[in-house]
């Protein structure tokens, strides 16, 4: 896999995965988390977690995703008792299976967990349900709304781009679609 643009202004901008694990730690989530960001955090050019495992290690994703899930854990005040070992196993699950999600999307997933109930326990189940919740009715609408903005604009710029069919080629054309009924 190559290095996209994306990856490698996020690595000139943080070089080491410290410096990133710094800037988007756990108090990013409520930052990036706000409702009236996701479409930048969806839309914008971020890194997903594939990117983030070729620019700063295999482990980065799953060692950044342990330090969010304690964090998303001691934020709901759940079981004290989470094992790092269900932690690691969540981590990876994430990583391998969500790897096409940029950070900043799990910064939002991690947000839009809050309103979900845990009983006071971690529960990866729920963690899991709450990412194809949150994929199903926030990311692919925002996705959806985006895609028709660009449509939208691409078809005035069309329209502002056309050349107006000369009045006697109208005519025509009018006359020939009169012969066939329409």
């Amino acid at each position: 896999m190559e290095i996209s643009s994306t990856a490698t202004r996020l690595l000139v901008k943080y070089p080491t995965f410290k410096e990133f694990g710094e800037r988007f730690n756990v108090s990013a989530a409520s930052s990036y988390g706000k409702r009236d960001l996701v479409g930048i955090c969806i839309n914008g050019n971020h890194c997903t977690m594939r990117e983030i495992a070729l620019i700063y290690g295999e482990s980065a994703p799953k060692a950044w995703l342990v330090v969010q899930l304690t964090g998303l854990a001691i934020s709901l005040g759940l079981d004290a008792k989470t094992r790092k070992e269900q932690l690691l196993d969540l981590a990876t699950i994430l990583a391998d299976d969500y790897g096409w999600l940029k950070y900043t999307e799990f910064l939002q997933i991690f947000n839009y967990l809050r309103r979900y109930d845990f009983y006071g326990r971690f529960d990866p189940a729920v963690i899991l349900k709450g990412i194809r919740d949150w994929n199903k009715y926030v990311r692919v609408p925002t996705i959806e709304a985006h895609e028709r903005q660009l449509r939208e604009a691409e078809e005035e710029r069309w329209k502002q781009n056309a050349v107006p069919m000369p009045a006697a080629t109208r005519e025509k054309l009018n006359k020939l679609l009169g012969k066939f009924g329409q």
